[in-house]
């Protein structure tokens, strides 16, 4: 893992490497992001 900081607006980015089985299922970053708020949604719901 890597933190990166875009000075551009402040927002920090973190740079994961995905296993080879894992990343072959989603097609760009914006699809891994997608899945992992919908795990964090799904997950809060249950932690009540």
């Amino acid at each position: 893992m890597k933190n990166c900081e875009d000075n551009h607006n402040n927002i920090k980015k973190l740079t994961v490497l995905l296993e080879p089985d894992v990343a072959e299922m989603f097609p760009n970053s914006e699809a891994v992001n997608e899945a992992l708020r919908f795990l964090i949604k799904v997950m809060s719901k249950k932690s009540f």
